[in-house]
């Protein structure tokens, strides 16, 4: 048997017959021979499939090279996902009334879980701490009803649940332990929610756009969003920051033109939500480290947020700063926001081991003004930047 370029040569008892082969096989013996399989180019409609494909994969290139892919990066808890809301309302098209009624039952879910927390933190510090953190004997039968609530529940909270929760929000015992939610988790959200939970229990509430901002939600997977700001399009990227979701992180490491790593200050005396033995600050000063210094960022723009500075104005009136290990060799005024900032920013700062420039802003992801005022000078650094490695000099006379 001998394989020809069109088909098989077969001897039988002195006798040779051809016998061809399909077409796909004649190919497949192509290549197995050695010969180009690119010879064969297939029909006119096939030329021109593969054309159209090539000139849209060029076209794909040529947009690509025009965006400039932001990376939103930092520990859980940070902020990041607030602050990607916030861009999407600032720069982008908002949120429609369909989106809004998507998250209501988020938040209802939120004030649920949050009193829920705290009746059963109360019940602990009471027990330890004495009847300071009790609740009133008479709101006994609510913390009851209350903490039979199913969270996940598509049901919304009624009027009468509503007005439980405010009469339980105003007892002095879960305001004793609200004072101490610096050790339990809680979400900052809480007390926003609390103050307005009636009329949350209202028939017809819609979430407004501050709820959606501030309803909490831990980000899983990866989330992307486009924006045209001034004819220069930008793509923001937010990942989940708990651990179990950094593993996917890698993914998003191509062509990035800046990281922006979010940081809660406010967060020096709390521990992680998935390990209560690490402090959250230092778990985001061990991570920027790993960024700032990665190989996939070695000439990567990096700014840093040193985010919820409304509550870490709030929290250093009565905690002091160096009760986080990172920060125990501070020596000023633990009570001045200028100083405390000024060293975490350093503490930061210190551990970029490359040439690059790590530009550091104090954010408060929820304020629509001061994040439009932060991210218009990021879009002047980033544009800036981006000239000066595509035209050295340009600035030169």
């Amino acid at each position: 048997r001998i394989y020809g370029r069109t088909g098989v040569w077969i001897r039988r008892r002195h006798k040779r017959r051809f016998v061809p082969a399909p077409r796909q096989q004649c190919i497949s013996w192509k290549a197995q021979m050695g010969i180009c399989a690119s010879e064969y180019m297939g029909g006119p409609d096939e030329k021109r499939r593969n054309e159209k494909v090539d000139q849209d994969l060029k076209e794909h290139e040529e947009r690509e090279e025009n965006v400039l892919k932001l990376l939103l990066l930092g520990a859980g808890g940070s902020g990041k996902s607030t602050l990607f809301k916030q861009m999407i309302e600032i720069y982008g098209s908002g949120f429609s009334k369909r989106e809004l009624e998507s998250y209501t039952p988020l938040v209802h879910s939120n004030v649920i879980r949050s009193i829920q927390e705290l009746i059963k933190q109360s019940q602990i510090y009471a027990e330890k701490k004495g009847v300071d953190f009790a609740v009133d004997k008479k709101l006994k039968d609510i913390c009851e009803d209350l903490d039979d609530l199913n969270h996940m529940d598509e049901n919304k909270l009624t009027e009468e649940q509503a007005k439980q929760i405010a009469s339980l929000w105003a007892d002095p015992g879960i305001q004793a332990t609200f004072e101490m939610r610096h050790e339990f988790q809680l979400p900052d959200s809480a007390k926003f929610f609390f103050d307005k939970v009636e009329a949350i229990g209202k028939p017809g509430y819609l979430a407004t756009v501050e709820d959606y901002l501030r309803v909490r939600t831990p980000t899983t997977g990866v989330t992307e969003k486009e924006f045209l700001i001034e004819d220069n399009k930008f793509r923001l990227v937010d990942v989940g920051g708990q651990r179990s979701e950094r593993k996917k992180w890698i993914h998003c490491f191509s062509e990035v033109q800046c990281v922006l790593f979010v940081c809660a200050i406010s967060s020096f005396n709390q521990v992680l939500y998935e390990d209560s033995s690490t402090n959250r600050l230092v778990e985001s000063i061990n991570l920027f480290d790993e960024i700032c210094n990665s190989k996939y960022f070695a000439k990567t723009n990096m700014m840093l947020f040193l985010n919820k500075r409304d509550i870490f104005a709030d929290k250093i009136k009565e905690f002091d700063i160096k009760v986080c290990p990172a920060l125990e060799g501070f020596k000023g005024d633990t009570k001045n926001f200028k100083q405390t900032t000024e060293y975490i920013r350093d503490c930061f700062f210190e551990l970029n081991k490359s040439e690059k420039t790590v530009y550091c802003h104090i954010t408060c992801a929820t304020d629509r003004s001061n994040v439009h005022f932060v991210f218009d000078a990021v879009r002047d650094t980033i544009l800036k930047q981006s000239l000066d490695s595509a035209i050295p000099g340009w600035q030169s006379p």
